[in-house]
């Protein structure tokens, strides 16, 4: 397959860096150009029909070859073609574009001016810094060691085997075509002499065989050529690099040379069979050669397995990554971000940690660290600071380091929260490291390859950058948000539009809470000198103002919450009130509490529920009634967030907590059916989202949990994890909402509005008596005993999850960044800003 053409060094830059474009073609203008003219001083090769140029871009480098009398090797030309658009291994040299132009140029003829052709073909390659393997085979002072040489033979071997799976021989296999990347894994290049057989084709016969004598199989004089023909040269490269000369070799000559101490018996048993496939490889006789590639890198695998080579970090791999590359679509002075997709598909929990090679301060908040729990899918968004201009450098290094964790291990567990990078330096060995590139891309359409996976589009529109933290409250069938900041106002947004609809300035202190009274127009906001404020949003207008609270300490209003359906609204601070604005907003209960209420919500059957600052358990009660009718008691630390929601008829209530747990009680029988175990953090907010059947949670690490209420049923089916998402640079979460059914996100100084309607999952089989722990909680007065289910992870078979972003950046007139509260109602009036 081949790509759209490409006309800009920014385009070649970008080919440079996705394995996922296709060779396309690119004017001769830009390869003259890149290479300065084909400069003697940009030469790093010449050869039978070929010169090689170095060209260095911004972010990199490719190599250029120029072949020679054209019109003579044209078939050479079109057949190395051929080949290589056929061919992606990490063992083969990758090829980016081609040039393919003819020009008309007057000429002397014998006395007579003519038009001629002027014949252009070149390729372009991605250059690799260490070059051929030819110096680390001459030279002594590039000495490799057997792990390296090793490394070198059985990357050479995956190469070959698979051209030969791809119907394709090499025919000039040498050092000289071997080249190297800067971790020392071996490339083939140069398929000038390539011949690419048909399905069924084993041999041809031709009196055109070209070559390197010293590495040409001995029939080439018949003009046979099989795959044997390859594996000729290889063994003569094998020899070399265990002798440091061709020729021929026995096992015990080879074993002689390696005689040294720095060799140990392991590694002595795997030279010796090394040599020996390169002796079998080499013998004059065809059908006496290994019968395949294949055959070769098993008995190379099976020393392996006999040596026990571990690799760093563990034979198996921890993490799954879908892409090697985080592509960020420049757009001027916005937010970009991109989803790093990552599976665990061990049996443990895994704690991650990214970064960037050099500290680039063009990265939010990196390094980033999280922790993915056993076969499980977890989204990772990273993001980078608005920029004016596309940066000069545009290509960053960026490792993500991965290791096992333990939860039972506690002082694991607290390394990592208070100090992940000690974490990792005690894990030394055991931890793995994948490198892969950032960059920024332009806007346009390259064609991808249909073999990779591509990432699922995240686009933040713009971002908070405030000074302090804030609240945020929502309705979640409504598409317009109000947004309360630290300054007293109160903004009204409409989501469709993401543009804002107006802003009332309603306090001169901090708005803490907000909320729509969507019934009556109206907009209520609790401000930190403890009064309630209520605006008519439609006509821009105060309604009333009133104290909710006595003056002092504790006055601010932390919490506000809408009845559905009754003219009521509570407000918790020291005490939580309720309010009739049908009697003139007369204060006609007041709730006794255990200390200073810090959030409360409504339930649709009058029932309230509501935490106290520092309080491990949660309060239930009837709106009819001033004290307590029970008490949930269950989670070991403070409390910090609750939200009601019904799931197959029952009336539930979903809890957070610093234990790092959430909790799922059945109001009716008054227990916790289930605890929900992913977050090695508090849980810091909850929400059920009713249209997509998800209960999600938030932590204090910025990290949510995606847990499925599809097929919820009380003490049979527990909710099930179908993914986690991390937006690396926002924070803490400490708010959740919906609104035109995507999720919203409050995190510290952003607003984020998540899509996650396709988020897929499998729900894995098992015996929940087997697999889920039971708990059981003693509840004081009515409440009862009752199995405590914990919630464990699925089985996941690598699910994608899309998702879209949008984040809302806010300025004060002043042309201050100021943080803002949030809630959400329908409305289509629009009043651009």
């Amino acid at each position: 397959m081949v790509g759209q053409a490409i006309t800009t060094q920014h385009d070649l830059e970008y080919m440079l860096v996705d394995p996922t474009l296709e060779p396309t073609a690119l004017p001769l203008s830009l390869l003259s150009e890149i290479t300065h003219g084909f400069s003697d001083d940009m030469e790093i090769g010449r050869g039978g029909f070929a010169t090689v140029y170095k060209a260095t871009l911004e972010n990199g480098a490719v190599a250029v070859k120029k072949l020679r009398n054209t019109h003579i090797h044209e078939k050479e030309f079109l057949g190395e073609i051929k080949c290589l658009v056929k061919l992606k291994h990490k063992n083969i040299v990758r090829f980016l574009v081609y040039c393919s132009d003819t020009q008309g140029n007057m000429a002397n003829y014998n006395g007579t001016l003519v038009m001629a052709d002027v014949q252009e073909r070149l390729l372009c390659f991605e250059y690799l810094h260490k070059g051929s393997l030819v110096a680390y085979i001459k030279d002594s002072s590039r000495e490799l060691e057997w792990r390296e040489r090793y490394q070198v033979i059985k990357g050479i071997c995956e190469g070959l085997n698979y051209l030969h799976q791809e119907n394709i021989l090499h025919l000039d296999l040498k050092p000289e075509n071997i080249l190297l990347d800067e971790d020392m894994n071996p490339k083939i290049t140069d398929f000038g002499l390539s011949r690419c057989f048909e399905e069924d084709q084993t041999r041809c016969i031709t009196d055109n065989v070209g070559g390197t004598l010293g590495y040409l199989a001995p029939e080439f004089q018949s003009g046979e050529i099989t795959h044997k023909f390859d594996l000729y040269s290889l063994g003569v490269i094998i020899i070399e690099m265990l002798t440091g000369k061709k020729g021929y070799q026995t096992t015990e000559n080879v074993l002689e040379i390696w005689n040294n101490p720095t060799v140990d018996t392991l590694q002595w048993e795997q030279i010796r069979v090394c040599a020996k496939i390169g002796i079998e490889c080499t013998d004059f006789n065809p059908a006496k050669r290994p019968a395949s590639m294949k055959h070769i890198i098993d008995r190379l695998e099976e020393t392996e397995c006999s040596i026990h080579l571990i690799p760093t970090g563990g034979t198996s791999q921890l993490l799954t990554l879908q892409q090697f590359n985080l592509c960020f679509t420049f757009e001027p002075n916005k937010v970009m971000t991109c989803p790093l997709q990552l599976t665990n598909n061990t049996n443990k929990h895994v704690a991650f940690r990214l970064t960037d090679k050099n500290m680039e301060p063009s990265f939010l908040n990196l390094p980033l660290y999280g922790l993915v729990p056993p076969n499980t899918p977890y989204t990772l968004i990273v993001a980078t600071k608005g920029k004016e201009d596309l940066p000069r450098k545009y290509i960053i290094d960026v490792f993500l380091q991965s290791a096992t964790f333990i939860l039972g291990d506690d002082g694991h567990i607290k390394t990592f929260q208070q100090q992940p990078n000690k974490f990792f330096q005690e894990m030394e060995n055991e931890v793995q490291v994948a490198k892969l590139k950032a960059l920024y891309t332009l806007p346009r359409d390259i064609t991808p390859s249909s073999s990779m996976p591509i990432s699922h589009a995240t686009k933040i529109i713009c971002m908070v950058q405030g000074t302090y933290s804030y609240k945020l409250d929502t309705n979640q069938t409504n598409q317009w948000m109000i947004l309360g900041d630290d300054r007293g106002y109160v903004r009204i947004w409409d989501c469709k539009t993401q543009r804002k609809v107006d802003a009332l300035n309603v306090s001169a202190s901090k708005v803490l809470c907000v909320k729509f009274v969507a019934r009556k127009h109206w907009i209520v906001a609790g401000t930190q000198d403890g009064l309630v404020h209520v605006y008519e949003y439609e006509q821009e207008r105060k309604i009333t103002s009133f104290r909710a609270v006595t003056a002092g300490i504790f006055e601010s209003i932390w919490s506000l919450a809408v009845h559905p359906t009754q003219s009521y609204l509570l407000s918790a601070s020291t005490h939580i009130k309720l309010w009739d604005w049908d009697k003139g907003w007369e204060c006609v209960q007041i709730f006794q509490m255990d200390g200073p209420a810090y959030q409360v919500v409504f339930n649709r059957n009058d029932t309230i529920a509501s935490i106290s600052m520092a309080h491990y358990s949660v309060e239930v009660r009837s709106i009819d009634s001033q004290k307590s009718s029970y008490d949930l008691s269950g989670h070991s630390s403070t409390v910090s967030c609750l939200d009601f929601f019904t799931s197959h008829d029952q009336e539930l209530l979903v809890t957070g907590s610093s234990d790092n747990t959430a909790k799922i009680w059945h109001l009716e029988k008054k227990i916790c059916a289930y605890t929900l175990e992913a977050s090695v953090s508090p849980i810091s907010s909850v929400m059920h989202q009713p249209d997509l059947q998800t209960l999600i949670t938030g932590s204090l690490d910025g990290t949510i949990y995606l847990w499925s209420t599809k097929n919820f049923r009380i003490y049979s089916s527990p909710p099930m994890l179908k993914g986690i998402i991390k937006i690396g640079s926002l924070g803490a979460v400490d708010h959740l909402a919906c609104v035109m059914g995507r999720v919203v996100i409050g995190q510290f100084r952003t607003i984020a509005i998540m899509d996650v309607e396709s988020v897929s999952y499998q729900k894995q089989s098992m015996d929940y008596e087997q697999e889920l722990s039971v708990d059981m909680i003693q509840h004081a007065g009515d409440t009862m005993s009752k199995d405590q289910h914990v919630a464990s992870c699925p089985d996941f078979s690598c699910p994608s999850v899309p998702f879209l972003i949008i984040v809302l950046r806010f300025l004060d007139p002043g042309h201050h960044l100021t943080p803002c509260l949030m809630d959400t109602h329908q409305k289509t009036r629009v009043q651009s800003f």
